[in-house]
């Protein structure tokens, strides 16, 4: 059993096929996922590039019959190779080390 569900998309190729198959499971069991955006610190993952993948993740909640609570899905902007993570693509809010301890931003139980 889980209360919550990561859903990471790389930030420049957006949402791919598993990413909808992976959606379609935490969804079909009342999970609300938050959303990761890994790889903001390629040159290419500008703040339009970030905007636009998410409004992809968003048709795509909706397309899968997302209920209001799971389509207000907060995103969190990640770098694996600084081994960061935050709340904008701009500011760095928290760390993300061993066990994900920042997501206590987003993810409280119940979720």
């Amino acid at each position: 059993m889980v209360d919550g569900a990561v859903l990471l998309v790389d930030a420049v190729e957006g949402p791919l096929a598993q990413t909808k198959f992976v959606l379609a499971k935490a969804l079909s069991r009342g999970l609300a996922p938050v959303v990761v955006l890994n790889k903001v610190d390629r040159p290419e993952c500008s703040q339009s590039r970030c905007d636009a993948v998410a409004s992809q993740l968003f048709d795509l909640f909706a397309s899968l019959g997302a209920d209001d609570r799971q389509l207000d899905f907060p995103v969190l902007y990640a770098s694996s190779k600084q081994v960061s993570g935050r709340t904008s693509r701009l500011a760095l809010r928290s760390r993300l080390t061993r066990g994900w301890r920042g997501m206590g931003l987003v993810c409280q139980p119940g979720c």
